[in-house]
């Protein structure tokens, strides 16, 4: 009888400190490991907790916001071989780990995470309820200079360490201009920070970003030209700037509003197995004053070497014009077959598409600091061919215009497509 009423007192004393146990504060303001973390569900199923958690991360899922992984007790609880699937079917459990849900933007590899958040003893899950890599809250500086009363205008931003700068030459461009502008980032702090790279992108888009604003704020520019190969990488990429680094490009724009300003994504801190969420760094605008000018005149024309374009230039215009590229010649035996001219590159006033046979045609041209010509067009090309006959005289098209050449003039203003001589138009939208 003693033996049985020593164990009925044990038994309600047991039971006792694991409901005072369950009923703890539910936050703990010093991190526990994952270890006792993991421990502390086997002793209470049923439990939820607020704590901090440390251990050894492993990411399974990554998206845009958030990731899941396991945290596991070390680095060495971490099975061996991947066929083991510890994020499936709760088998996690059998490794002693937490299947962890991290709101976060950032992205990293497997390290060792100090994580905030509610711990789930029912599921061995951990949810956390901050971000353990947020985006800083920097302090923005701006600033500007003019050189003359028409001379260049020069504006800045600085935060977190990076100053970016933007030049514009000119107070005056033709409406839809290809100008060139000045931009440097450079590393004003004392640590490495990260700066963003586009990798491959549409014509116009690049690191740091010159961007054409309308009065609304909208971007107009980039890209340049919404047509590209299906080019494989480089993908984006966050690269170091060290302390007093810098670097600076000249871009080719195109002046489609009058507002001018440079744009970088960038992260204060920088390491390379850590992607952290990006920080934009934006200038305020420069406004220029715009004019109206025509632009050149763009002839789609077949004749017996195949497909030309020819140009008509605009009064008052010298030098030889820019042009960018991209022609699409079809799938050829060992992939795409195309030629794209990667950038604003010096041309003739003959244009010819670079490879054959021809399936897709995209190029813009311009003269600096002139409007910018587009033709956009596919097979069949807007050219009509004369149907087989004896007659020596040219045939006549039912809108009673020679047929054997179909014009398409092109201004940054839309599309005309005129057969055979000028004036009869069809209008056809296109973007620059």
């Amino acid at each position: 009888m003693r033996l049985l009423a020593a164990a009925l007192i044990l038994t309600a004393v047991v039971q006792s400190q694991a409901g005072r146990a369950a009923t703890l504060p539910s936050r703990i303001r010093a991190p526990i490991a994952e270890a006792t973390a993991f421990a502390f569900c086997r002793a209470h199923p049923a439990v939820r907790r607020q704590l901090w958690v440390r251990g050894w991360f492993v990411a399974g899922e990554q998206y845009s916001t958030y990731l899941e992984g396991g945290l596991f007790a070390s680095r060495q609880a971490v099975p061996a071989t991947p066929t083991n699937q510890w994020d499936l079917n709760g088998r996690w459990r059998q490794y002693g780990a937490l299947y962890t849900h991290i709101t976060t933007q950032a992205s990293f590899v497997p390290r060792t995470l100090t994580l905030h958040g509610q711990l789930d003893c029912a599921t061995d899950r951990f949810t956390t309820d901050r971000d353990p890599f947020p985006p800083p809250h920097l302090r923005r500086v701006y600033g500007s200079s003019q050189h003359g009363a028409a001379g260049p205008i020069t504006t800045w931003a600085s935060a977190g360490g990076l100053k970016l700068t933007l030049t514009v030459p000119r107070r005056s461009y033709p409406l839809n201009a290809l100008a060139r502008v000045s931009l440097r980032i450079q590393n004003v702090s004392h640590h490495d920070i990260g700066y963003q790279t586009p990798g491959v992108s549409l014509p116009g888009v690049a690191s740091p970003q010159a961007q054409v604003l309308d009065r609304s704020g909208s971007i107009l520019f980039p890209p340049a030209m919404s047509f590209m190969p299906p080019l494989p990488g480089p993908l984006p990429a966050l690269e170091p700037l060290h302390p007093g680094q810098s670097f600076q490009s000249c871009q080719y724009i195109v002046v489609r509003g009058a507002r001018i300003r440079a744009a970088q994504p960038f992260t204060p801190i920088w390491e390379p197995n850590v992607r952290r969420a990006l920080n934009m760094l934006i200038t305020h605008p420069i406004t220029v004053r715009l004019t109206t000018e025509p632009a050149p005149q763009l002839a789609l024309q077949e004749t017996p070497a195949g497909t030309v374009v020819e140009v008509t230039p605009p009064a008052g215009v010298t030098g030889r014009p820019l042009w960018l590229n991209y022609a699409d010649c079809g799938d050829g035996s060992s992939g795409p077959t195309f030629v794209y001219s990667f950038g604003w590159v010096g041309t003739s006033l003959r244009l010819t598409p670079g490879c054959s046979p021809i399936h897709a045609w995209h190029l813009r041209l311009a003269w600096l600091n002139h409007p910018v010509a587009a033709l956009d067009d596919t097979v069949p090309f807007t050219v009509v061919s004369p149907p087989r006959t004896t007659v020596t005289r040219p045939e006549v098209a039912p809108m009673g215009l020679p047929a054997s050449v179909v014009w398409r003039l092109i201004s940054d203003a839309g599309t005309r497509r005129v057969a055979g001589r000028r004036g009869v138009t069809l209008d056809a939208r296109v973007t620059l």
